[in-house]
């Protein structure tokens, strides 16, 4: 193959590469179930929730969740988020003026019980760190434990508050 040849493959395999991924998260995001996700809006906790495995952070990520139109499911995140750290933080915040609620486990395989659940027994010292959840309210859960985190960084590195 001639130098030629081999610059011409090689550009269009990388802009091919480049137009399939994802830039990581970075900023504000809105979780509605009014409204479809895209565009930075998510419809679900599970979507978003989603997001941020696959593609990780770059930067602090902050979710602001509307009331929607009544109660949302919860959601799992049972590995890492690249990028997380002290200074990229994710939060999942009520809006100003919104009570949104999470009130039924995901439906994950396997089953989890809990309404939101970071970490598993299989990521114990290695599960998603710097997450905090704030002004939501948790019901639902079957086993009496609305939230779960696993794990001893989880435990040291995310924060629910009212």
């Amino acid at each position: 193959m001639t130098t030629s040849r081999l610059l011409v493959v090689t550009a269009l395999l990388a802009a091919c590469l480049a137009a399939t991924s994802r830039a990581q998260l970075n900023g504000v995001y809105l979780i509605d179930n009014t409204v479809p996700t895209g565009g930075g809006v998510y419809n679900t906790f599970v979507a978003a929730a989603a997001d941020l495995v696959a593609q990780g952070v770059n930067g602090p990520v902050l979710f602001l969740v509307q009331q929607g139109s009544g109660p949302y499911g919860g959601f799992s995140i049972a590995a890492p988020i690249a990028g997380a750290s002290a200074v990229n933080t994710i939060e999942f915040l009520a809006d100003f003026g919104q009570t949104p609620v999470l009130n039924t486990p995901p439906v994950t395989v396997p089953v989890t019980l809990q309404t939101i659940r970071l970490g598993s027994a299989v990521t114990l010292s290695s599960g998603p760190q710097w997450i905090r959840l704030t002004g939501l309210t948790v019901t639902g859960a079957p086993t009496g434990a609305g939230i779960m985190a696993v794990g001893l960084e989880i435990s040291r590195h995310c924060w629910m508050t009212r």
